[in-house]
């Protein structure tokens, strides 16, 4: 006669339970995985689309005041004391809101979230401008450029996710910024052949 055949009915019932415990342990790891990949991509995505979008806005507000000081910078050498004071003031007021849409491209990009610090970092410098405290000017008073074209890098913390921006804006007088982006396929290499 046999005494524990309960037991022995709940033990396989254990193992199995046990089995199932560790299949959903990692169902739900591997899953939690994905997540995290895929929210790593889309932070990404959100500060790409979001830097970009204030580059073009500080690129286009600069060359609208480049555009208004070149064409009163003949006036401000003229022999007409109120137009020249008048064409002063003007070129003297433009560099200011310059240099605070210089100080507010800094404050936005900064303020973006969804970007790591080491990517603000380098969106803070990926714009076609020399810039020390504030613009360096031609002689025309118009701001100059380090570089028409240049690229942008956006990476996640942990480098899962990244893409790579090369914008090209034609002139200093020019409104439009032209952007392409492509993903990376090995971001360390990349980011340090920058």
């Amino acid at each position: 006669m046999i005494k524990n055949e309960r037991g022995s009915s709940q033990l396989i019932m254990c193992l199995l339970l046990l089995v199932l415990s560790g299949i959903m342990v990692i169902v739900i790891g591997h899953s939690l995985n994905t997540y995290k990949q895929a929210s790593t991509k889309l932070n990404t995505l959100i500060c790409m689309r979001k830097s970009q979008f204030y580059l073009s806005e500080f690129v286009s507000s600069i060359a609208q005041a480049n555009k208004i000081i070149r064409v009163n910078f003949p006036l401000k050498h003229s022999k007409i004391p109120y137009v020249s004071q008048t064409a002063s003031v003007l070129i003297k007021g433009l560099i200011l809101k310059q240099n605070y849409e210089l100080y507010k491209y800094y404050r936005n990009t900064n303020a973006i979230k969804e970007c790591a610090k080491s990517c603000k970092m380098h969106l803070l410098q990926a714009h076609p401008y020399k810039v020390k405290l504030g613009f360096i000017r031609n002689l025309d008073e118009t701001t100059s450029f380090k570089t028409r074209t240049f690229s942008a890098f956006y990476y996640s913390t942990n480098f899962l996710s990244s893409l790579k921006s090369k914008v090209t804006v034609k002139s200093t007088l020019s409104t439009k910024v032209y952007i392409e982006t492509r993903k990376t396929l090995h971001p360390l290499n990349d980011f340090l052949n920058f």
